[in-house]
């Protein structure tokens, strides 16, 4: 008790009373010091029968570090964890995206197809002119993932510049205003 910190004292009392009454080859217990640091202790028991006595062993191995470790590696799986679920609700948005032209496009070729054969040519240009804007933003979509994968891979290199954000909105609602329109 001179020694030691008084709950360590108290945890190795219960440890050696646990010992003794149940006869168990050893007992064990995390101890954490004042200064932070952790302990994984383990009380063994060795009964000496011809002096009726029992010598209590006593380890603390210091596993501050150890977890400290499994720490860092519960958050980094974690962190896994969600980067793999990002990836799969991009791909499946991806999947989604890509898709939608070309089922679009597939649709379009129908009707050109019924267009060709009525000799429906105005129609044909409109049903073109449509493919070309529907090919457009599936071109649009590929370019958009090449250059994501090309900054993951630090092919690019960002450059952070001040904008003007109500100039790029404004920029981006009037090229698309018309084709809402539409």
């Amino acid at each position: 008790e001179d020694f030691l910190p008084k709950r360590l004292v108290d945890e190795i009392g219960n440890s050696t009373r646990l010992l003794s009454q149940s006869h168990l080859p050893y007992n064990g217990f995390m101890y954490r010091h004042t200064d932070g640091r952790k302990y994984a202790c383990k009380i063994t028991s060795i009964t000496e029968i011809e002096r009726n006595s029992t010598i209590f062993v006593i380890t603390m191995k210091d596993v501050t570090e150890e977890e400290m470790y499994r720490e860092q590696l519960k958050r980094a799986y974690h962190k896994e964890l969600q980067l793999n679920k990002m990836k799969l609700d991009f791909l499946a948005n991806m999947s989604h995206e890509i898709r939608t032209p070309f089922n679009a496009v597939v649709g379009y070729s129908e009707i050109i197809r019924e267009s060709y054969e009525s000799g429906d040519i105005e129609s044909l240009r409109d049903l073109m002119e449509s493919m070309k804007e529907v090919l457009g933003r599936a071109l649009n979509l590929f370019t958009n993932i090449i250059e994501v994968s090309q900054i993951e891979a630090g092919e690019i290199e960002l450059e952070k510049v001040d904008l003007n954000c109500n100039a790029i909105v404004r920029n981006v609602y009037e090229r698309s205003a018309s084709e809402a329109e539409k």
